[in-house]
């Protein structure tokens, strides 16, 4: 499993900007879904073969967490999200990447279209 989890590191270290913008993103210059979120092809060890956004890829990787072990419902049943902290949809810097219910993220994207975190989250977003 360990030379799986490095391929995939390699193959998103080749694709990537290091120390972007305020925040010091990890921006994807590979290809975009809808032309916003960084998405790669990914074969996994089952032999499937899935394409992936690349912010939700690197939290799996960060947490060795395989496609089929990743959750999508908490314990009240409530989608879960990889959230960007930073707000910049193609960072998958680990650092800036949180698994937090649906709610959570569209109460960030206000917080991104005022500019000014509500603070009623946590980690806070970065601004």
């Amino acid at each position: 499993m360990e030379a799986f989890w490095n391929q995939i590191a390699l193959s998103l270290m080749q694709k990537s900007i290091f120390n972007c913008g305020r925040h010091g993103c990890t921006e994807w210059t590979g290809g975009r879904e809808h032309g916003v979120y960084g998405k790669k092809s990914v074969v996994w060890p089952d032999g499937k073969k899935k394409i992936e956004r690349v912010h939700r890829l690197s939290y799996m990787h960060a947490h060795h967490i395989m496609r089929d072990e990743m959750p999508n419902k908490n314990s009240q049943g409530e989608r879960l999200d990889v959230s960007h902290i930073c707000h910049n949809p193609i960072c998958f810097k680990p650092e800036h990447l949180i698994l937090e219910p649906h709610s959570l993220n569209m109460d960030r994207m206000g917080c991104r279209m005022r500019n000014l975190c509500t603070k009623d989250h946590y980690p806070h977003c970065l601004l």
